[in-house]
């Protein structure tokens, strides 16, 4: 998303260290799945981290649509990593539930991400 930004401003640069926390922070929810019994609380943390992790990939981006001045990338372009931002935040939140409290399931409710380009057009099309 970043290699066709040309400036950065404030408010662009606290979206990317907002994505970089949450990139730093997924080890320890990733680790706690391998460690400790599998309990609602690690799915929380563990898909609640991808989801902000998608948030703000999604905020960067709705940035750089609004202020077109600072990026390269066309907004079309734009729109249509916002869209799939959006899908995969969708997705993520269904699984979540699924993931915490159906424990036959559980983390296999992340396969739910194979329906994200469906969902991408189908919204795509919504859009329009």
């Amino acid at each position: 998303m970043y290699e066709g930004v040309l400036r950065i401003s404030n408010p662009l640069l606290c979206v990317n260290v907002a994505w970089m926390l949450t990139i730093v922070w997924l080890p320890v929810p990733t680790a706690m799945l391998g460690q400790m019994d599998t309990d609602p609380l690690q799915a929380l943390l563990y898909i609640g981290t991808l989801i902000l992790t998608q948030a703000a990939t999604l905020a960067g981006k709705l940035y750089l649509m609004r202020h077109p001045t600072l990026t390269d990338l066309s907004a079309e372009k734009l729109r249509h990593g916002a869209i799939g931002d959006i899908a995969a935040i969708i997705l993520f939140c269904v699984a979540l539930p699924i993931a915490a409290w159906v424990h036959p399931i559980g983390y296999f409710a992340l396969l739910l991400l194979v329906f994200s380009t469906p969902l991408e057009k189908l919204l795509d099309r919504l859009r329009r």
